[in-house]
Order: structure tokens, then C-alpha cells, then sequence
């Protein structure tokens, strides 16, 4: 799952609560920038508010994640961090809600592709894209 590989990777070698909120933010940072390169500040706005109202009372915890919007607010409160487990599950669910999304109009494979480049890490941007299968 191209979510859940994202996330892995944003998280990898981050342990504490405080850090890995912070991932969430350079993640949603990552995502935001690099889709409105793709599909634009309108269609972006349009997939993250759709994605959100899908997933939004399973996970309330991705309310306190302010990368991926827009129009960012203040991060909500640094001195209380959200509960690790209910912020992965949060973000790799918005993200796997961005993708299948994304998917309605350009293809599953091509959204996974989409995101996938879009947090891609210096250098890895490079690298070849996967052809369906999820490494």
C-alpha cells in the first residue's frame, strides 16, 4: 500500500510522539506542494477536503495535522502531541483516501506514482517509478 509506505518512510528512525507529529507536517508539507504542482491549488483543495470528509470521523486525530491544508493554521497545541498510534493510522488513512481519490481520475497506479513523487527524498526523485506493484 503506497500510503503506508509513505508514512513508513517519513517515520523511519522517529520514536517519540512530538517527532513524529512533526513527520506528519513535513509529510503533509511534501504532499501539498508537490500535488499542486500536478493537479493545481483548486484540484488540490477540492481532493483534501473530499479525502477528509470521508475519513474525518474515523480518524479525528488528523485534525490536528496542519501540513496538508492550504491554508495552514498555528499548529494546535506542541506541549500535547497526539497518541502515536491514532496519528499513523490518521495520516496513512488520509493518504490512502488521497490516492484513491486521486485514483477516480487519473488511475490508481498514476496516483500512487502522483504522491510517491511528491515525498520522494533527495535523490530518490530519480529513481525509476513502480508499475503497479507495491515494492
Amino acid at each position: 500500500m503506497v500510503a503506508q509506505r509513505l508514512w513508513s518512510q517519513a517515520t523511519r528512525r522517529v520514536l517519540t510522539p512530538a517527532a513524529r507529529a512533526a513527520a506528519a507536517e513535513r509529510l503533509g508539507v511534501q504532499v501539498r506542494t508537490g500535488l499542486i504542482r500536478w493537479i493545481g491549488l483548486a484540484g488540490y483543495d477540492v481532493l483534501l477536503s473530499r479525502s477528509l470528509h470521508v475519513m474525518r470521523v474515523a480518524h479525528p486525530t488528523i485534525a490536528s495535522i496542519n501540513g496538508f491544508a492550504v491554508h495552514a493554521a498555528p499548529p494546535v497545541d506542541a506541549e500535547t502531541p497526539p497518541v502515536s498510534d491514532a496519528l499513523d493510522r490518521a495520516v496513512v488513512a488520509l493518504l490512502a483516501t488521497m490516492v484513491d481519490r486521486l485514483g477516480l481520475m487519473v488511475g490508481p497506479e498514476m496516483a500512487g506514482d502522483l504522491l510517491a513523487l511528491c515525498c520522494a527524498g533527495e535523490g530518490e526523485a530519480d529513481r525509476p517509478i513502480s508499475r503497479g506493484t507495491d515494492d
